[in-house]
C-alpha cells in the first residue's frame, strides 16, 4: 500500500473517530438533561393563570394568539351586523312616528274648534272661583313655605351625598379596570377574583408538594421563604381584593420561581424563565403607572437577555431573532413611557419566548 493511500486511510479513520466522539457527547448531554418535575410545571402554570387574571400578560404561543384574534374579529363582525340591522329598524320606526305626528295637528284643530264654544260659556264663572281659591292658597303657601324649603334642602343634600357615594364607588371600581388586553378583549371582570382565589388556594397545596423536591436540589431557606412570603401576601390581598398589592405579590412569586429553574440542567436556559418574570414585572409596573420601576426592571431584562444570547449556540435562528427584536422594542416603549405599546410588547415577548422554548426542547430529540 502506497504512502498516499495510508494517509487517506488515516484521515478517514480520524474523521470517523471525531464524529463518534461528537455523537457520544450529544448522547451524554441528552442523557444528563434533567426533566422539570411536574409539581414545578403545575406551579408555573397556576401562577401564569393568576398573573393573567390579575391583568398581566398572556403566556400563550403564537397559534393561540392567532385563534384569539380570529375569535375576536368574528365576535365584532357579528356585533356590527346586529348594530346595522338595529339601525335600519330604528329608521323605519322613526318614519312611522313622523307620519303619525303629522296627522295629529289636523285632528287636534278639529277638536279645538268643537270645544271652543263650550269653553267660552264657562270661563267667566271659573275665573271668579279661581280668584277666591288663589287668595286662600297664597296664604297657605306663606305659612307652609318655610317648612317646605327646609325639607327640600334636606332632600337635596341627601341626594348629593348619595350621588357622591356612587361617584366614589365608581372611582374605586375603575382601579379594577385596567387597559384591555390584545385585540380589545376586556381584561378585567369582577368574576376574576373568584377564579384567582381558587387558583391561589390551590397554590398552597402545589407549593407544599414542590418544596421537598427543591430542597433536595439545594435551594436555600431564604429562596423558599421568598416564595412562601409572596404566596401569603397574594392570599391576603386576593381576599381583600387589593389588585395592586396582589400584582406585586404575584411578581415576587414569579421571580422566586424563576430562580428554581437554575437548579435543573435542561434544554431550556434558566435565563428564559427570568426574562419571563421581568416581562411580568414590567407589565404590572406600566399598569400601575410606576415608570421608574418599569425602567429598573427593563434594565435587568436587558442584562438577562445578554446572558441568554451567550448561552444559546444558535442565536441567529429565526425564533431567537424575533425574541431579540421584541425585547428591544419593549425596552424602547418603557423608555418612552408608552403604555399602549409596552402592554402589547410584553405579550409579544412572552409569545416569542414560548416559541423559542418549543424549538429548543425539540432540537435535541
Amino acid at each position: 500500500m502506497s504512502k498516499k493511500s495510508l494517509a487517506v486511510l488515516f484521515i478517514l479513520i480520524t474523521l470517523a473517530n471525531f464524529s463518534a466522539c461528537q455523537n457520544e457527547e450529544k448522547s451524554e448531554q441528552s442523557e444528563t438533561a434533567e426533566k422539570i418535575p411536574s409539581t414545578m410545571v403545575n406551579a408555573s402554570n397556576e401562577l401564569e393563570q393568576i398573573i393573567t387574571l390579575l391583568g398581566g400578560p398572556l403566556f400563550d404561543g403564537r397559534d393561540t394568539i392567532e385563534k384569539t384574534k380570529s375569535k375576536q374579529l368574528e365576535m365584532l363582525t357579528e356585533e356590527l351586523k346586529k348594530s346595522s340591522l338595529g339601525t335600519q329598524e330604528e329608521t323605519a320606526l322613526q318614519k312611522d312616528a313622523d307620519s303619525q305626528e303629522e296627522k295629529k295637528p289636523q285632528e287636534e284643530d278639529k277638536d279645538q274648534d268643537a270645544q271652543k264654544g263650550g269653553k267660552e260659556d264657562g270661563s267667566k264663572d271659573e275665573k271668579k272661583e279661581d280668584g277666591k281659591e288663589q287668595e286662600e292658597g297664597s296664604q297657605l303657601k306663606q305659612d307652609m313655605g318655610g317648612g317646605q324649603d327646609k325639607e327640600e334642602k334636606a332632600d337635596k343634600s341627601a341626594e348629593e351625598n348619595a350621588s357622591d357615594g356612587k361617584v366614589a364607588q365608581k372611582e374605586q371600581q375603575k382601579t379594577f379596570q385596567y387597559v384591555d388586553s390584545l385585540f380589545g378583549v376586556p381584561k378585567w371582570q369582577e368574576d376574576n377574583w373568584n377564579m384567582i382565589k381558587v387558583l391561589t388556594d390551590g397554590m398552597h397545596f402545589t407549593w407544599n408538594n414542590l418544596q421537598p423536591e427543591l430542597f433536595k436540589k439545594g435551594i436555600s431557606q431564604n429562596q423558599s421563604d421568598r416564595f412562601s412570603k409572596g404566596l401569603e401576601e397574594l392570599t391576603h390581598n386576593v381576599n381583600g381584593k387589593s389588585i395592586k398589592e396582589a400584582q406585586n405579590a404575584a411578581f415576587q412569586m414569579s421571580q422566586a420561581l424563576s430562580e428554581f429553574y437554575s437548579y435543573y440542567k435542561t434544554d431550556i436556559p434558566p435565563e428564559l424563565k427570568r426574562i419571563t418574570s421581568h416581562v411580568t414585572g414590567i407589565h404590572f409596573a406600566v399598569e400601575q403607572n410606576d415608570w421608574p420601576m418599569a425602567q429598573d426592571i427593563a434594565n435587568e431584562l436587558q442584562q438577562e437577555f445578554t446572558k441568554l444570547k451567550v448561552s444559546i449556540e444558535d442565536n441567529q435562528n429565526h425564533s431567537f431573532q424575533m425574541l431579540e427584536l421584541s425585547v428591544n422594542d419593549l425596552c424602547i416603549a418603557v423608555q418612552n413611557q408608552d403604555s399602549v405599546l409596552a402592554i402589547i410588547r410584553t405579550n409579544l415577548v412572552n409569545t416569542n419566548i414560548n416559541e423559542l422554548e418549543l424549538k429548543l426542547s425539540q432540537s435535541d430529540k
